[in-house]
């Protein structure tokens, strides 16, 4: 099944490549922030009850925006260069992308340790007080008052 999609995934990047040749890069990147901006607001609500196929159609969905999002700009940017200066764009701009990834990645990280400690915090309050008072955090109790 992986197989699939994985080779689903690479199906957007020629035709992105041919409609750019027919219809430049503005119209397919306002499209495709559309289509990225809308499949990635399906991520909000998800649970453990969202379905595999629900999250591989979310995830196609996005992986079609984005192709139709950044290919056309950065093939408008690099024609923009002389061809003698190619070499040198595609690596600032392959650099950039490490950069800002290496970034993201470290912003993540650290958002999500201090959520971590936040809720270890929080958990390790309720445990105190369930040692107090252990008919309070009683599952039965709880919801019989509703």
């Amino acid at each position: 099944m992986w197989q699939l999609i994985s080779s689903l995934l690479f199906i957007p990047l020629p035709v992105t490549g041919k409609l750019f040749d027919r219809f430049g890069a503005k119209w397919l990147s306002v499209i495709g922030m559309v289509i990225t901006i809308i499949t990635t607001i399906g991520f909000i609500d998800l649970s453990g009850s969202t379905s595999y196929t629900y999250l591989v159609l979310m995830f196609t969905g996005r992986r079609i925006g984005m192709a139709l999002l950044l290919m056309p700009i950065q093939t408008a940017g690099l024609n923009q260069l002389p061809a003698k200066l190619h070499a040198h764009g595609t690596a600032i701009s392959n650099t950039i992308k490490q950069v800002a990834g290496a970034i993201g990645t470290s912003l993540l990280v650290t958002v999500m340790t201090n959520r971590t400690k936040t809720h270890f915090i929080e958990m390790a309050a309720a445990r105190r007080c369930k040692r107090r008072n252990p008919a309070a955090y009683d599952y039965g109790s709880l919801h019989s008052r509703n």
